[in-house]
């Protein structure tokens, strides 16, 4: 107590000694008390040595002020409060905070944050006693000196409860419906239809990527593939609304009959799906690999800032008519309501891997590098990631959310880095078909690039 005995012999003056003791000495203390168990009592000294110090540099040592009101006029916080708001903090960070220890903390401090919540929900506004509290003999795997913090912070009316209305602990909801919507709501990808969407939501886990190949297989313009020639003779059975994986070893009945996945994708009729079967549930991973080598999307994204002005984003998919569209190309474009280029070239990122369904691959070619870099370090490792420490983490957070979900349905995500359309440096290879003066990444038909 260096700051106490400096205060009292009259080397600070009353204002150093109190501002010391509020920004110096109290924050050193913090990082002590997350871990140290500190009796009560022994803070209760510290507060008074601390108060009578001040009061006697004030020339007020005669006075006997009571410690809360030194506390009050210099606007600090007592010891004893200080320690139990850095236990509460220490423990809410340790049960919400994603690390590699957050299992652990779970398992040790959950009980008594369920115990001390439970008997708070019943008094509704009263403060319990310690009689009312559970026992800390009652409460086991938590340490002492923690669960003496909590109870002793609960009779004071502070308490950890979780928020049922939360969603942080859950993954996003996915929307089954896989039908597309918006000034584009089907568009051809290398001759499959796709649905999109221009939406914040997750959506499309029903969408049925083997009759998708349809008007691939059928195709005019071109012979379709060998293999998926040879997939689509494959023979299997169907319902008149399911079809099953061509080795299902699903007994013959009267409901079944006889046909190909080629018959399977030439079938129009909407309500035909995948059999729900047992049977040929853990089958069709092979075929799903081959067929995702069909069914692919591409995008370019990019963000624009004029000086002084609300930033814009933009989309473009690199659809098959993308050439030929050049002056009305298949995408959009919206403001932010900031100036910020970074922050656009996020939300292009973002809008762009919720605008196809959720089990469909996706590549998104983007000329911001620290998008990918921030992006691409999140999902690495999220249990150490500290999105306080990270830019646009609204964002990021949100498209990582939604790259874990389209992988968990089946779909992969894959980010780009391309030139900025400087007009400069050679193109992309998903430019090559494009006209000698389309640029690398469309701009954003918004604002300029600077």
């Amino acid at each position: 107590m260096q700051t106490v005995s400096h205060i009292a012999s009259g080397r600070l003056t009353t204002l150093q000694g109190v501002s010391i003791a509020k920004y110096v000495t109290g924050p050193k203390m913090e990082i002590g008390m997350r871990h140290a168990d500190i009796p009560m009592t022994k803070l209760q000294d510290w507060g008074k040595w601390l108060s009578a110090a001040i009061a006697k540099r004030a020339g007020h040592a005669s006075a006997k002020l009571h410690v809360s009101v030194v506390t009050t006029i210099c606007t600090l916080t007592p010891m004893e409060d200080q320690y139990l708001l850095t236990k509460l903090a220490h423990v809410l960070e340790g049960v919400t905070r994603k690390s590699q220890l957050k299992p652990y903390y779970e398992k040790i401090t959950m009980p008594l944050i369920e115990a001390i919540s439970s008997t708070m929900s019943e008094f509704r506004g009263a403060l319990p006693t310690r009689k009312d509290l559970p026992t800390k003999s009652s409460i086991q795997g938590t340490r002492p000196g923690v669960t003496e913090a909590l109870l002793e912070a609960a009779c004071k009316g502070l308490w950890i409860q979780f928020n049922e209305k939360s969603g942080i602990l859950t993954g996003e909801e996915v929307e089954p419906n896989a039908e597309g919507s918006g000034d584009f709501p089907n568009l051809m990808f290398e001759g499959v239809r796709i649905p999109t969407r221009a939406t914040h939501r997750l959506w499309g886990s029903d969408f049925d990527k083997t009759r998708a190949l349809g008007p691939l297989l059928l195709s005019k313009a071109a012979p379709a593939p060998p293999n998926l020639r040879a997939l689509a003779e494959r023979a299997c059975l169907r319902t008149a609304g399911t079809y099953h994986h061509p080795d299902c070893q699903v007994k013959l009945n009267t409901t079944l009959s006889a046909s190909t996945i080629g018959d399977i994708m030439k079938d129009v009729r909407p309500n035909l799906t995948r059999s729900k079967c047992k049977l040929c549930a853990s089958r069709w991973g092979p075929i799903d690999k081959e067929i995702n080598s069909f069914v692919q999307v591409a995008a370019a994204t990019d963000g624009s800032t004029y000086d002084g002005r609300h930033s814009g984003a933009a989309l473009v998919y690199m659809a098959d008519h993308t050439a030929a569209d050049e002056l009305w190309q298949q995408g959009y474009g919206w403001p932010l309501s900031i100036e910020n280029n970074y922050i656009a070239e996020l939300s292009a990122i973002h809008r762009t891997i919720r605008s196809i369904p959720v089990n469909v691959d996706l590549t998104i070619h983007t000329d911001s590098q620290s998008s990918i870099d921030s992006i691409l370090s999140a999902l690495r490792c999220p249990e150490r990631t500290n999105y306080l420490r990270k830019g646009g983490r609204p964002y990021v957070m949100a498209i990582c959310r939604a790259w874990d979900a389209r992988k968990l349905a089946g779909g992969t995500t894959t980010l780009k880095h391309e030139r900025a359309h400087t007009g400069a440096g050679p193109r992309p290879p998903w430019a090559t078909h494009a006209p000698t003066d389309w640029p690398n990444i469309t701009p954003c038909p918004i604002a300029r690039q600077t």
